[in-house]
């Protein structure tokens, strides 16, 4: 329980310095494009998704967060296939989390390597293509 408050306030806290304590609105959600650096093409990024086997690529998230939301999204958007592990709803998914330096959610792990800087584009296709 004491985890998930602290989970629950470093979401806060980053909606709170995204949006300027609520006078900006946070990015539209639908327009996941606007949230990352441009980067890659389109048929890069499903070509890279065709690589990927099931398994490859982790998202420790909560279902609350929007930030999880515009992940889900994302990998959607590209046909990523990943596994998603809710730290809230199960203790192993948990454990996993804070064994990786998890601090807030999404945390994406590709082919074993911890994104722990938040998503980069450039950086989640760098981890596809080393492995």
């Amino acid at each position: 329980m004491k985890k998930s408050i602290v989970l629950l306030l470093v979401c806060a806290v980053g909606w709170a310095v995204q949006t300027d304590f609520g006078k900006k609105p946070l990015p539209d959600l639908g327009n996941i494009g606007s949230l990352f650096r441009p980067g890659a093409s389109e048929g890069r990024m499903k070509e890279a998704a065709a690589s990927v086997k099931p398994g490859e690529i982790v998202m420790y998230a909560t279902a609350w967060c929007p930030y999880c939301a515009q992940m889900r999204s994302w990998f959607g958007q590209y046909g990523f296939p990943y596994v998603e592990c809710n730290v809230e709803m199960s203790a192993a998914c948990e454990r996993e989390w804070l064994s990786l330096g998890g601090k807030g959610v999404p945390l994406v792990v590709v082919r074993g390597q911890v994104m722990s800087d938040g998503f980069e584009e450039s950086e989640f296709l760098s981890a596809l293509e080393a492995s």
